[in-house]
């Protein structure tokens, strides 16, 4: 289940915090390794969305690693704008668009 960012952000919703509470706890009893893909919408520069989109990866690793998750077993990548999930031009599009993925490795 991919974090959900508001337009503009990567600092996570409370939300998005206790879901990561939960993921937290799956990844450090299981042992589990992720790449955090963070996702910007289409608006914006490429270059802006890209950096936002590395802020978000760090900011859910940030938030995963205080949960007591072993910082090795979590990297992060950005990929701005060129992943969407939706090609809408919408709010809802761009809300789906705006997100980190959990992809295991």
């Amino acid at each position: 289940m991919p974090v959900r960012f508001e337009f503009n952000e990567f600092n996570l919703t409370s939300s998005a915090q206790q879901a990561l509470a939960q993921y937290a706890e799956c990844i450090k009893k299981e042992n589990l390794r992720f790449t955090l893909g963070g996702h910007a919408d289409e608006r914006g520069t490429d270059e802006y969305n890209m950096v936002l989109s590395q802020k978000r990866a760090a900011s859910v690793r940030k938030y995963l690693v205080d949960l007591g998750v072993k910082d090795g077993t979590l990297d992060t990548v950005g990929y701005g704008e060129n992943k969407p999930v939706s090609n809408g031009s919408n709010e809802d599009a761009w809300a789906q668009n705006r997100r980190v993925e959990f992809d295991r490795r």
